[in-house]
Order: structure tokens, then C-alpha cells, then sequence
């Protein structure tokens, strides 16, 4: 966006009440959405892991920042992995103009340690701006993520895994969101508890929402997996606040 001032001569043989003007450009470039797509989980001794970005708007470049959250991680920075055999727990990652993905790679190290499954929490960060003008939006949805690191530790249970894998924003008024939640073994009823953490969120418990399993007043709940079913929801229900 840009403004080409103008102003007339007022010594030209006439007079004026208003001897200058502002004309706007207006910009008409897209802000992007950024969100994180999937990923691939690493493996101990085998592969590295993958976290898949995309976005809404491919005409430019765009380079998004994020950074490993080692409270929520039981991998350890520089001794589990790295990001591109960097020396650094945060980085960034470039969509080239015309390309609609970008990677995160997580080179995972051989500690030579044979460990059970490791936790890596990821979260996209805050865009810049360039003046007024954001650099792309995120979908809070999908701004942070889990990578595993597999280990070599032979499971000693066959409790099942369970994780989440999707996520569907709400909007006010009446349009409840949702949780996915999927396991690897359906072969008896589950139950699972969750914490909701006003630390990562703008919204507020029982103002803004509330979740179904979890008493008005707390901050934690559960949901149950039926027997035979792979698939849980964790339902957010949006109240029409007219605010």
C-alpha cells in the first residue's frame, strides 16, 4: 500500500481551500494461511522425522519460524535430534515462490541407547508484520504438533497408542468444533483425560467455550474410546455471546 501526495500551486493566478491531497494505493497482495499439515515420525537408527507445512497463497516466498518446546518434550535437544544439524532448539523454514510445501526435517541421533518412544512438541510462531501487513496468517488448529522419535525398546504391553489427529474449528455462532482422536487398538473400552492449557490460548473456558467431558469449572476432562472403535471426539461447544 502506498499514498503519491499531490499539491497545487497556489500562485497561478487562483485561489484554493485545499491545495493538497493523499491518493492510496491500495495493495491487493493475499496474507497467506500457514498450517501444519502432517508429519513423519522419526525412528532410532532408521529415519529422520518430517513435520509438512502448507499454505493458501503460493506467489511468494514466505519463511515461517518455529521452535521446539522442550517443557512439553521428552526428547532431548542435541543429544535425541536436531533441526538440520543445526545447533539451535528454534529455526525457520522457506516456501520458495509457486510451492505450496515446505519441511521441517528432525535429524534424529543414534545415542546408542536403547530407549522407548520420544516426544517432540513443535509450535509455529507468531508472524512478523512489514508495517501494518502481516506475513501470513496461522490456523491455530494446526500451528503446533508431535513428533516421535521410535526407539528400539521392545513394548513389554500391548496398551495402545492413541493420538490425536485432527482438529475442526468452531465458529460463533452455533458451529461446534472438534478433537479426532485415534488409537491403534480397538479391542476394549478407553478412557483418556486431557488438560486444556490457557498458557497457548486466546479463548477463555466457560466465556468464550466449553468442552463436553469437562466439568464447567475445571480445566481437565476425558473422553471414551467404545469398544471396537478407533476413533474418539472431544466436542468444543461455542455459546452465540453476541460480543
Amino acid at each position: 500500500m502506498g499514498g503519491l501526495p499531490r499539491r497545487i500551486r497556489t500562485d497561478s493566478g487562483f485561489s484554493t481551500t485545499a491545495s493538497s491531497l493523499t491518493l492510496v494505493i491500495a495493495d491487493n497482495d493475499v496474507t497467506p494461511n500457514v498450517w501444519i499439515d502432517s508429519v513423519v515420525h522419526g525412528k532410532e537408527r532408521s529415519n529422520d522425522g518430517i513435520i509438512i507445512l502448507k499454505r493458501s497463497d503460493t506467489t511468494h516466498a514466505l519463511t515461517v519460524n518455529y521452535t521446539f518446546d522442550s517443557s512439553r518434550s521428552t526428547a532431548t535437544f542435541n543429544t535425541d535430534f536436531t533441526f538440520g544439524g543445526t545447533s539451535y532448539s528454534y529455526g525457520s523454514v522457506t516456501f520458495v515462490a509457486g510451492s505450496a510445501t515446505a519441511e521441517i526435517v528432525i535429524n534424529v541421533k543414534d545415542d546408542a541407547i536403547d530407549e522407548s518412544d520420544e516426544t517432540i512438541f513443535v509450535r509455529l510462531n507468531d508472524p512478523g508484520s512489514s508495517g501494518s501487513v502481516l506475513q501470513y496468517t496461522l490456523d491455530e488448529t494446526r500451528r503446533d504438533t508431535v513428533v516421535l522419535i521410535l526407539g528400539e525398546t521392545t513394548p513389554v504391553t500391548t496398551e495402545p497408542k492413541v493420538w490425536i489427529d485432527s482438529a475442526t474449528g468452531a465458529v460463533e455462532p452455533g458451529t461446534d468444533g472438534m478433537f479426532v482422536l485415534w488409537r491403534d487398538n480397538a479391542d476394549n473400552a478407553l478412557t483418556v483425560n486431557f488438560t486444556f492449557d490457557s498458557s497457548y490460548s486466546t479463548a477463555s473456558l466457560g466465556t468464550d467455550f466449553t468442552i463436553d467431558g469437562m466439568p464447567y469449572s475445571y480445566s481437565t476432562g476425558s473422553v471414551t474410546f467404545a469398544a471396537g472403535q478407533f476413533t474418539a471426539e472431544i466436542i468444543i461447544r461455542v455459546p452465540d455471546r453476541l460480543a
